[in-house]
């Protein structure tokens, strides 16, 4: 269908990007590395370079995945990239970092104070080494588009050698889904998603956070659901009363007070 068809060409045109790049950058230097050799009698160097992709995450109408390239060259030296993508497949758009946390909830301080605590615990333990001043690291290289989605959690990394040695690879943190962190989606509806997070159920609104209680109110924040709200006043309540009646259904009865 047409939403696919946009996601497809979007990684095919990542993959055309990325031959360009070998061709332009890394052949020739390969080229000329080998011909340095051959000249003064030594081994050919391997060069080496690949684009690979993971799925992490395909529940609830999401789909989020990361994409990675990897660089092999003489002296073992390999260079690491990554990119994050969470895409919402009503729509075929992306889905922005901020939209699984509620507004002005300070989601950035939340993962970065996440992401903090890890490298804490790693270092303690003795399975990681990372570089000094990681707090004004952590700010410094953080990066909303750097994310992806798993089962256990949102996860967020950071670009190789930004705030560890190489050895350390493309440091991951997962900050785990709940009630005072990234909200999880639980089911679609219509066009939005119900959402376990602070506060009780939230209707996810592409690229909003609002809880139901405040859907009717919250609507009218935003130009595009304020045209919505004018022209159908009952819409908001309407999208209200058909969460409640999936909370219903589910046997979950998160929702507190009685919603117009």
């Amino acid at each position: 269908d047409r939403l696919s068809r946009r996601i497809r060409r979007y990684y095919q045109l990542q993959c055309r990007s990325f031959l360009r790049y070998c061709e332009a950058y890394l052949l020739p230097a390969a080229a000329e590395a080998c011909r340095t050799a051959l000249e003064a009698s030594q081994p050919i160097p391997k060069f080496r370079a690949e684009l690979t992709y993971r799925v992490t995450y395909n529940e609830g109408g999401l789909w989020s995945l990361y994409t990675q390239s990897r660089e092999s060259g003489p002296g073992g030296r390999t260079v690491l990239l990554r990119r994050g993508d969470t895409w919402d497949l009503a729509s075929g758009y992306p889905v922005a970092l901020s939209a699984f946390f509620p507004r002005r909830s300070g989601w950035k301080r939340r993962l970065l104070d996440a992401a903090e605590a890890e490298i804490q615990q790693q270092e303690q333990a003795g399975a990681a080494l990372y570089h000094e001043g990681i707090r004004r690291l952590l700010r410094r290289h953080f990066n909303p588009q750097n994310y992806y989605l798993t089962p256990e959690g949102l996860a967020i990394f950071y670009p190789m050698y930004a705030i560890a040695p190489a050895a350390e690879g493309i440091p991951v943190f997962t900050v785990p889904y709940g009630r005072s962190g990234p909200a999880q989606v639980l089911r679609r509806l219509g066009g939005g998603h119900v959402q376990d997070g602070p506060g009780g159920v939230h209707l996810l609104i592409p690229q909003y956070f609002l809880p139901l209680q405040e859907a009717p109110y919250g609507f009218q924040k935003f130009p595009a659901y304020r045209t919505l709200f004018h022209m159908y006043p009952s819409l908001p309540n309407l999208i209200c009363f058909l969460a409640r009646r999936l909370m219903h259904e589910s046997g979950q009865n998160v929702l507190n007070g009685i919603l117009y």
